[in-house]
């Protein structure tokens, strides 16, 4: 184990136990979020323009079965799932409650869910 640093010496054994736990989980995070941001590209592609908003971010490629969800009311049942069709050429989408779905431009609609 690494030399603590002066300040976690002075603390409990129990407490420089935990707080090695949670470097060690930190840590393990930090691999688990690099290894998602180089993994192969697939069909799934979260934040696609990472580049060009950060010089060296990288668009997070998730598994062609991942299922997004996103809370778009107060409550936790107002929330909308999108994930690839089982064929990988269209996109299931699914609410908690009544979906509306409002056309914007020919490539474009916006998807809500309405407050009850």
């Amino acid at each position: 184990m690494k030399t603590a640093p002066p300040k976690i010496e002075n603390l409990p054994k129990w407490a420089q136990d935990h707080i090695g736990v949670l470097n060690t989980r930190l840590n393990e995070a930090r691999a688990e979020l690099n290894r998602l941001g180089e993994g192969q590209p697939t069909k799934v592609i979260v934040d696609p323009y990472a580049e060009m908003r950060m010089a060296g971010a990288k668009p997070l490629y998730l598994t062609e079965n991942s299922l997004v969800r996103f809370i778009v009311g107060e409550g936790r049942e107002q929330y909308i799932d999108v994930s690839l069709d089982k064929q990988g050429a269209g996109v299931s989408v699914r609410g908690g409650t009544t979906v509306t779905v409002t056309p914007r431009a020919s490539n474009s609609v916006t998807l809500d869910v309405p407050e009850r």
